[in-house]
């Protein structure tokens, strides 16, 4: 047996609710942020290298520069959808509520914003 479904962004794959390139966005986006060092570790990284007493590595930055540049790219509310869904395993209905919204436009507030990020990362349709 194995997880296939780890990610709110997995999910709606799985269920087609966003298609192939707004998830590839979405994974693109996510591989930034955790790249730039954002998401928690749950076990230890055999392949750390420290660096200048422990600071960030110039590619860390790099992608944090990255990460923050789509973000505002897409704009305040969409920014925050893509952070919280992608990066941080919101489902985008409660993404959504926190922005004042109706709960069932998430997933459409969702497939703009990936539509978006994809569009940043000159992925084809």
């Amino acid at each position: 047996m194995s997880v296939i479904i780890q990610t709110p962004l997995d999910r709606y794959h799985m269920r087609e609710q966003i298609n192939r390139r707004q998830f590839e966005a979405g994974e693109k986006l996510y591989g930034l942020w955790r790249q730039a060092g954002r998401s928690q570790r749950l076990t230890s990284d055999y392949n750390a290298v420290i660096v200048e007493g422990g600071k960030k590595t110039a590619t860390a930055t790099e992608a944090f520069s990255e990460y923050i540049k789509i973000l505002r790219n897409l704009g305040r509310d969409q920014g925050q959808i893509a952070m919280w869904v992608c990066c941080e395993g919101m489902s985008a209905n409660e993404a959504a509520v926190q922005l004042d919204h109706d709960p069932r436009g998430g997933i459409t507030l969702l497939r703009l914003t990936l539509d978006g990020v994809g569009d940043y990362f000159g992925m084809p349709r």
